[in-house]
C-alpha cells in the first residue's frame, strides 16, 4: 500500500485501516479511501496477495478483470482471466456486477451467436437470462412469455415491470400459452397491491380480468387459486369459495403457502397506521 502523506504507514488489527483492508475482497477498487482525525487519508494500492497467492501488481487491466470477476480469481487464474476479460470488452458486454468464469463463458457464447448459444443455467444472473429469452421469445417461441414474467417478478423481484411485461405481450403470444403468462399478471398484481405500490382497485380489477381471459382459454386449478385470492382482497367472499371448489373439482385444490393479501375494505384504516392487514382465510398459490 502507498500513501503519499505520509510516506510510510503502519497499521494495528482492529484499525480503521485493517478493517478497510479486510472489506477489500468484497469490495476492490485501487485507492483506499479514510477519515480520520487528521483529515481524509487516500491509500492507493500498488500490489495485492491473498493468502496462499502470488503478488499481483497494479494496473489498468487488473481492474477491469476484478471489476469483471473480483479478486480472487484474478489470482487463482490469471491467464484464462485475461483472456475472457478482452473477449467481453471486444464484444462490448456490458458486465454488471461480479461474475464467474462459466457465466463469462456463457455471455460471449450468446453475444458471439445467440441462436446457438446453450439456455442459461441456474447460476447466470437473471438479467441475462431475461435478455436471452426475450431473443427466443421475438424469434417466435411464445411459451417462454411466462418464464420471462416469472424471473422478472420473483428473481429481479420487481413485480410492476412483470406487470407491464404482461400488458404488452398478452395479445401478441399464442392462445395455447396465454394463460400461463396471464396467471404471472395476477401474481405480479398480488405483489404490488400487498407492497402498497398502488391502492387503486382499478388494479384488482385488471387481475380478474386477467383471470378471466385465462379461464375462457383453459380451466386451471392454478387460476382459479390466483383468483380466489384476489376475490378475497375485494372482499367478495362467495367467489373466491366458488374458486377454490372449482379448484378442488380440478382435482388440484389450493394450497397454504402461508402468503396472504391485503382486503379493499382495510386499505384506507391500514395505510394510516401504516399497517398490512392480513387474513388467514387469504391463501394465495403461487
Amino acid at each position: 500500500m502507498e500513501n503519499p502523506d505520509p510516506p510510510t504507514v503502519g497499521f494495528t488489527p482492529g484499525s480503521d485501516l485493517a478493517k478497510a483492508l479486510e472489506g477489500w475482497v468484497d469490495n476492490p477498487s485501487s485507492e483506499i479511501h479514510l477519515a480520520t482525525k487528521k483529515g481524509k487519508v487516500r491509500h492507493v494500492l500498488l500490489e495485492y496477495q491473498l493468502p496462499g497467492g502470488q503478488w499481483v501488481n497494479n494496473s489498468p487491466d487488473l481492474w477491469d478483470a476484478i471489476r469483471y470477476f473480483g479478486p480472487k480469481i484474478v489470482v487463482e487464474n490469471p491467464q484464462k482471466v485475461n483472456a475472457l476479460r478482452e473477449k467481453l470488452q471486444s464484444l462490448g458486454i456490458n458486465v454488471r456486477g461480479i461474475i464467474d468464469l462459466d457465466v463469462a463463458e456463457w455471455l460471449i457464447a450468446f453475444k458471439e451467436s445467440p441462436e446457438t448459444a446453450p439456455e442459461p443455467h441456474s447460476r447466470i444472473p437473471p438479467e441475462y437470462q431475461v435478455e436471452y429469452f426475450m431473443y427466443k421469445l421475438r424469434q417466435g417461441e411464445d411459451y417462454l412469455a411466462a418464464r420471462i414474467a416469472r424471473i422478472q417478478r420473483k428473481d429481479i423481484e420487481d413485480p410492476l415491470r412483470a406487470l407491464l411485461f404482461v400488458r404488452e405481450w398478452k395479445d401478441k403470444i399464442n392462445e395455447r400459452n396465454r394463460p400461463a403468462l396471464l396467471n404471472v399478471g395476477i401474481a405480479a398484481i398480488t405483489d404490488i397491491w400487498n407492497m402498497f405500490s398502488d391502492s387503486d382497485p382499478e388494479l384488482l380489477q385488471e387481475a380478474l380480468q386477467f383471470g378471466k381471459e385465462a379461464l375462457e382459454i383453459e380451466k386451471s386449478s392454478y387460476t382459479y387459486c390466483a383468483l380466489q385470492a384476489i376475490y378475497r382482497a375485494l372482499d367478495q367472499h362467495g367467489e373466491a369459495d366458488d374458486c377454490i371448489q372449482q379448484a378442488e373439482l380440478l382435482g388440484k385444490p389450493c394450497q397454504d403457502t402461508g402468503r396472504r393479501i391485503r382486503r379493499i375494505s382495510a386499505t384506507s384504516d391500514v395505510e394510516a397506521r401504516g399497517e398490512h392487514f392480513l387474513d388467514k382465510k387469504d391463501d394465495l398459490d403461487f
